[in-house]
C-alpha cells in the first residue's frame, strides 16, 4: 500500500517544518515548495495526491496556484490556507471557495503583545456557536 503524499506550499520555511512534522506524524509522505511556481514543478515531477498551499505568497501565490491546477491537473485536490490578522478582512463563516476549485480554511493569527485574545475570545476557547 503507497503513502499519502502531501505538497506543502508556503513561503515561511517555519511554517512548513511545522506542518511537515505534523502529517509525518500521521504517516504522510510530505514534500515541499516555498511559492506557487516552486509547487507547480514540483508538481510537473510527481502529482502528489493533495496540495496544501498559503494563500498569501511572492511570485505565484495560492489563489493563482489553484486556478493554474484547476486548468492543467484538475484531479489534483487543493486546499488553501490564510492566516488572518485581526485588522484583515476576515472571511465571514459563508464565505466560500467554489467546490470546484478547493477549499479555503481560515484561522485568525495573533500579533506579539495581543494578549492571546482573538475575534472569538480568549486563547483556546472554542467559537461562540
Amino acid at each position: 500500500m503507497r503513502n499519502f503524499e502531501l505538497l506543502i506550499v508556503d513561503d515561511e520555511p517555519d511554517l512548513r517544518w511545522v506542518l511537515r512534522g505534523l502529517f509525518e506524524d500521521e504517516g504522510f509522505v510530505v514534500r515541499e515548495a516555498a511559492d506557487g511556481d516552486d509547487a507547480l514543478r514540483a508538481i510537473a515531477e510527481s502529482s502528489p495526491d493533495v496540495v496544501l498551499s498559503d494563500m498569501r505568497m511572492p511570485r505565484l501565490p495560492g489563489i493563482e496556484l489553484l486556478r493554474t491546477l484547476r486548468r492543467d491537473a484538475p484531479e489534483v485536490p487543493v486546499v488553501l490556507l490564510k492566516v488572518l490578522g485581526l485588522e484583515e478582512h476576515a472571511l465571514r463563516p459563508d464565505d466560500t471557495v467554489a467546490p470546484s476549485h478547493g477549499v479555503c480554511v481560515t484561522g485568525t493569527g495573533q500579533r506579539a503583545g495581543s494578549r492571546g485574545e482573538s475575534q472569538h475570545g480568549a486563547a483556546g476557547s472554542p467559537p461562540p456557536e
